[in-house]
């Protein structure tokens, strides 16, 4: 299968994407939002969609039982497996995959989230509803993403705006989509941080990100 162009792009900056700026904080923030909005625990199963290098993983492998960690990009799925490798990590499963299929991965997890991932996605309903069958019972759908604004295309250099689809999201765009499923009991979305990030003319932009907490029925 040929290679899309978000696969290419992400593919060449596997190795420099932890060096990067901002892409660490973003993880650590995103990080931080899965604790403050579900209670994990050491029998807590995650599903990290659009995993990369692991960053948000690394983050919070420690405190539950299993993540499984799925991206479509080998340069990231590299990285990523390299550091678990190295790091002795046996509680995290990389999988080098598009994931299109309801009984692609076998099984349901108490947390799905993604960080920062939508917007490079073409359709969002249908990754929602297709995420939506991997959130286990009482589970929950936590989904980190750009706040539309007027400076939220400034968030990407032009030069990377090939495989961006979105330019962030409005409330109701996510609550819509996820409602659409008839798979959650509840469905929110609230701003959770900020991120400082220098645009192409050189000015620092701050841009916020939110999150859709969806819980399974």
């Amino acid at each position: 299968m040929m290679a899309s162009v978000v696969q290419k792009r992400f593919d060449a900056e596997a190795l420099n994407w932890d060096s990067m700026p901002t892409t660490r904080e973003v993880a650590q923030k995103t990080a931080k939002g899965i604790r403050e909005h579900v209670a994990l625990n050491k029998s807590t199963t995650c599903l990290d969609f659009g995993s990369g290098t692991g960053l948000v993983s690394e983050e919070i492998y420690q405190d539950v039982a299993k993540i499984v960690a799925v991206d479509n990009s080998t340069g990231m799925c590299e990285v990523f497996q390299h550091k678990v490798e190295t790091k002795g990590i046996d509680n995290v499963n990389v999988r080098c995959l598009t994931l299109d299929r309801e009984d692609q991965l076998g099984q349901t997890f108490d947390v799905v989230f993604m960080n920062l991932t939508l917007h490079h996605i073409e359709d969002p309903a249908s990754i929602i509803r297709l995420l939506a069958h991997y959130v286990a019972k009482d589970g929950h759908l936590l989904i980190f993403d750009l706040v539309k604004t007027e400076i939220s295309p400034l968030f990407h250099p032009r030069s990377k705006w090939d495989g961006v689809f979105f330019h962030g999201f409005t409330i109701d765009e996510l609550k819509a989509w996820a409602n659409a499923t008839g798979s959650f009991s509840s469905v929110e979305v609230v701003q959770v941080y900020t991120v400082d990030k220098v645009d192409d003319e050189g000015c620092m932009r701050t841009h916020p990100v939110q999150v859709l907490k969806a819980k399974k029925m």
